[in-house]
């Protein structure tokens, strides 16, 4: 926690927000993407 504090501190807000963000997004694009897998494979069992 100390680490962290220090890097806010020293300016490496920007850079953890960064991060932060794409972590973020990275889980979203995961998200999106499994839920499109999932739907897709729900139509295909419909049309059968």
């Amino acid at each position: 926690m100390t680490k962290f504090t220090r890097k806010v501190k020293t300016g490496g807000f920007l850079e953890f927000t960064f991060h932060y963000i794409g972590w973020v997004g990275g889980g979203l694009m995961y998200v999106i993407v499994i839920k499109r897998f999932l739907w897709s494979n729900r139509k295909v069992k419909n049309s059968e």
